[in-house]
């Protein structure tokens, strides 16, 4: 995320949007929060990691928010049988099924689709740190993000280019560690890194740099 942020503020420099702390720094900070949180999104491969813990809420209070409508929906037009003797269409009982469409939608359904979208994830990358962490992957996205660019259709070329950014900040954070990146997957399984004795301090030296180049990325004029 520090990575992040401070690729954000360079490509805020970049693009001449000042970082100010008044209205006119709005732009500039919103990029930086936006690469902030993109530099997490590969690590949605791994079900317990920063991101992925947020992709599990936001699905789950996405099916209680459904839930409910869903329930609602069902009140107001009549769409509701009989159950273990009761007549779900008649007060009082009406007045419960949103709320027990939503508890249905938290409880249940939010948690099991949840579990189910991050291990598809997951099997479909190949594992942690393989497709969604690869070098060769950020290239064809990108290519598919200028191809885009180029054809006039500059909104849909933002998914791709997006998704390239990522990969590509998140793996300037993880080339540095022990276990390296998978540059080339799925052509190839074998990781990339910093030598080892350097590695094992690969992160704090990393973080070091990016303290000082965003220092900087906010102090020059």
């Amino acid at each position: 995320m520090l990575v992040g942020a401070v690729a954000g503020a360079g490509v805020a420099r970049l693009l001449a949007m000042p970082l100010s702390f008044d209205r006119g720094g709005i732009a500039g900070w919103s990029l930086v929060v936006a690469s902030t949180f993109l530099a997490t999104l590969p690590d949605i491969d791994e079900p317990n990691s920063w991101i992925a813990r947020r992709f599990r809420l936001a699905l789950v209070i996405l099916a209680t928010v459904l839930g409910g409508v869903v329930g609602i929906f069902m009140v107001q037009t009549g769409r509701l049988g009989t159950l273990a003797g009761i007549n779900w269409s008649l007060p009082p009982y009406r007045y419960g099924v949103p709320p027990l469409g939503a508890a249905l939608g938290l409880l249940l359904v939010g948690p099991l689709v949840a579990t189910g979208a991050l291990r598809c994830i997951r099997t479909g990358a190949g594992g942690h740190r393989r497709l969604t962490h690869s070098g060769l992957l950020a290239v064809v996205l990108g290519g598919v993000s200028w191809w885009l660019w180029t054809h006039q259709a500059s909104l849909v070329a933002v998914l791709p280019g997006a998704l390239a950014y990522a990969i590509c900040i998140h793996d300037i954070g993880d080339v540095v560690t022990p276990a390296g990146v998978p540059l080339f997957y799925p052509l190839s399984k074998q990781s990339f890194g910093i030598p080892r004795p350097i590695s094992h301090v690969g992160e704090q030296l990393l973080q070091a740099a990016a303290v000082i180049v965003g220092y900087l990325f906010l102090t020059q004029a």
